[in-house]
């Protein structure tokens, strides 16, 4: 009697299961690595791109101050103070919030121009104070226009775009041997800012403009709706030339390079039309990489890390994932209705003295617009 062969069916269909979860590990373990690899590419980014804080190590009087609670004897403002929507207790952002994320924080944005053959210096072209409630949702921004004349330290009255310059060029005589001059730059800046509206600089951020086009680029430009034609004959050029730009009214995509020019330009109005624009911007960037889902496509990863690293650098403790998670939800959730936008202008803040283009503003009307600026949107 022959040998009977046992059945293979079974043998089979266990070696390919056997086959299919070996490939199933396999490109597990895959994604694994490349999370991992990106995971490490983006940490060693946000090392280059986090600075420690000059002002920490100082002396000065000026990083001790306290951020201000509102007391005003101007009626509005004091019912405005009272009428601000009690915090969610049941937001996804607030639940999850780290400790370094639960009280409001003040951000000074800083838009450097540095130019390839640096003739001319570093300077700040643009000084935006942000100020962020985390846990009630709202952001305040308060534009201060580059010919406000103000008290700099170590320096004495000079325009407020000024103190980053001085900061840059003096680092290590302000702030210590070993002091990054970007670094310094900003920390000057910060305290100068604290003294000028005497309110808290909790951290720094500050964006080279190349860097401020090539991440608009990669968000395929900005849809903006212009108000109002916008015509300038003597835009500065990279060569300290100059060009004729013209920006129609209407709503329309700006690439990098145009975003950056709308928000620039200031010969086809004043300074302080161009720090309205420039909040602008400022909100349509955050709308679109928002509604975009942006913030979740690791697609984009690469190229944003490569953009930030080389232009970008803020005192804000990024490399510490609960905190930079806790920025990102929060971008998730701030809507354009809760972001308020001010600026340092003659609607609001009356001008004392005029000297050619040198602004010294009311002490007093400045107070009360910090004030306003503190308190956020009201309902």
């Amino acid at each position: 009697m022959s040998r009977t062969e046992p059945p293979r069916v079974g043998a089979l269909a266990n070696s390919w299961r056997a086959f299919y979860l070996v490939c199933a590990v396999v490109v597990v373990l895959a994604i694994a690595a490349f999370a991992v690899a990106l995971w490490r590419q983006a940490d060693n980014a946000l090392a280059d791109i986090q600075q420690e804080d000059p002002r920490l190590h100082a002396t000065s009087n000026l990083a001790q101050l306290p951020t201000i609670t509102p007391q005003s004897s101007d009626p509005a403002i004091a019912i405005a103070a009272t009428a601000l929507p009690p915090a969610p207790t049941q937001s996804p952002v607030s639940s999850t919030l780290p400790d370094t994320l639960r009280q409001p924080l003040n951000i000074l944005l800083i838009g450097v121009d540095k130019r390839p053959d640096d003739l001319e210096g570093v300077r700040s072209d643009t000084l935006i104070l942000v100020r962020i409630d985390p846990e009630q949702h709202w952001a305040s921004m308060l534009s201060i226009p580059r010919d406000s004349v103000v008290q700099v330290p170590n320096l004495g009255w000079a325009k407020v775009n000024a103190a980053y310059s001085y900061g840059f060029n003096n680092a290590e005589a302000i702030y210590g041997a070993g002091t990054d001059q970007d670094a310094a730059g900003g920390a000057l800046a910060a305290e100068t800012i604290e003294q000028f509206l005497n309110v808290k600089v909790d951290y720094t951020a500050q964006v080279d403009f190349h860097g401020f086009e090539q991440l608009v680029d990669t968000l395929g430009g900005l849809v903006i709706d212009v108000p109002a034609p916008l015509l300038d004959g003597q835009y500065p050029t990279e060569n300290y030339g100059y060009q004729r730009i013209y920006i129609p009214a209407g709503l329309q995509t700006l690439n990098g390079h145009m975003a950056l020019v709308y928000a620039r330009t200031r010969h086809a109005s004043s300074d302080f039309d161009r720090s309205k624009r420039q909040q602008q911007v400022l909100r349509t960037l955050l709308e679109q990489v928002r509604d975009r889902k942006l913030l979740e496509n690791a697609a984009l990863l690469p190229q944003w890390v490569n953009v930030l690293r080389q232009n970008v650098r803020t005192t804000l403790p990024i490399r510490d994932f609960a905190f930079l998670n806790g920025l990102a939800l929060l971008a998730r959730e701030l809507h354009s209705d809760r972001i308020l936008q001010l600026t340092i202008s003659p609607n609001d803040v009356a001008i004392d003295h005029e000297d050619g283009s040198d602004i010294y503003w009311n002490a007093s009307d400045i107070a009360l617009l910090v004030e306003r600026w503190q308190q956020g949107p009201q309902p």
